[in-house]
């Protein structure tokens, strides 16, 4: 009876450890920006949300994915504080998502109050985003709530994603059929089904 119990609860920790390192995927789109916001910050931010994300364990790709993260600033303020050097001061809110595009849902957001200084606007933003950092618990918490929807996702619907990867290797579109396949992460329900 003990040896049992061990099996199981050795079985559940396992479990639980491949629930945890789970790797998904996720799109980083570009962050809606407003007129202040020039296109070489937000590559930058979409570079930081990148390194955040591949410290949280999930793949950031540049391209086309079904689930995303992208933000939003809104409320954007600047001014000019006087005296040698003169500097820019900035304010913002700025909210990021995480949401399936196909199904148009948005599966976990958060908002950040983000103020920054530096010795022009550029440098100001960069210095705002460094709170935007894989120890942020308000990041982790976005990322967290965002990736367990994603494998929710997949484990309710992994069914139909078989399908689709049957009736397309049934047209020699075994490109498009391991697209389905391999969209299932690891610890899903589905996955052992995938790769039979």
């Amino acid at each position: 009876m003990k040896k049992y119990i061990f099996t199981l609860l050795m079985a559940a920790m396992s479990t639980m450890a491949v629930a945890q390192n789970c790797e998904i995927q996720l799109m980083v789109a570009p962050v809606e920006q407003g007129e202040e916001v020039t296109d070489g910050f937000n590559e930058m931010l979409m570079t930081r949300l990148t390194n955040v994300l591949t410290q949280k364990g999930i793949v950031a790709d540049p391209s086309y994915n079904q689930f995303f993260i992208t933000g939003k600033f809104t409320h954007f303020y600047k001014e000019t504080l006087p005296g040698p050097p003169m500097q820019t001061a900035m304010h913002s809110m700025l909210t990021l998502y995480i949401g399936d595009a196909v199904n148009q849902q948005v599966y976990a957001t958060e908002s950040f109050e983000v103020r920054g200084v530096g010795n022009s606007l550029e440098r100001a933003l960069l210095n705002a985003m460094t709170q935007l950092n894989g120890k942020n618990q308000k990041v982790e918490a976005l990322i967290e709530k965002g990736k367990k929807k994603i494998l929710n996702y997949y484990d309710n619907n992994y069914p139909t994603l078989l399908k689709k990867a049957q009736s397309a290797a049934a047209l020699n579109e075994y490109g498009e059929a391991l697209y389905y396949l391999v969209a299932i992460p690891e610890c899903c329900k589905g996955y052992a089904e995938a790769y039979s």
